[in-house]
C-alpha cells in the first residue's frame, strides 16, 4: 500500500457556496430529527418526574422561594394622590 499526500485543493468560489447550500439544506432534517427526540425524551421525564414535584409540593415551595414571578396581582393598583395645586400654578 502506498501512501498518498494531498498538497493543495482548489475549488472555485462558486461551487464551495453550492457545496455549503447543500449541507445546509441537508441539515434541517437533522435538527428536526433532533428537536423531536429532545421533546419525547423532555416529555417522558416530565411524565416520571413531574408529578413527584406537583404531588409533594415542591414546585410551589419553589415558586415561593422566588417571589411568584407567575402570579399576576389581580388587585387595583394604587396609584399616587395628585399633589395638591398651589395658588401660584392655579393664577398661570
Amino acid at each position: 500500500m502506498s501512501q498518498t499526500t494531498i498538497t493543495n485543493i482548489d475549488i472555485p468560489f462558486s461551487r464551495l457556496v453550492g457545496i455549503i447550500f447543500k449541507f445546509i439544506i441537508a441539515s434541517i432534517p437533522a435538527m428536526l430529527f433532533a428537536y423531536f427526540v429532545f421533546a419525547a425524551v423532555s416529555a417522558v421525564l416530565f411524565m416520571i418526574f413531574g408529578g413527584v414535584l406537583i404531588g409533594s409540593g415542591a414546585l410551589e415551595n419553589w415558586m415561593e422561594s422566588l417571589g411568584n414571578p407567575g402570579q399576576i396581582d389581580s388587585s387595583p393598583a394604587e396609584l399616587p394622590e395628585p399633589a395638591a395645586e398651589t395658588a401660584a400654578e392655579t393664577a398661570n
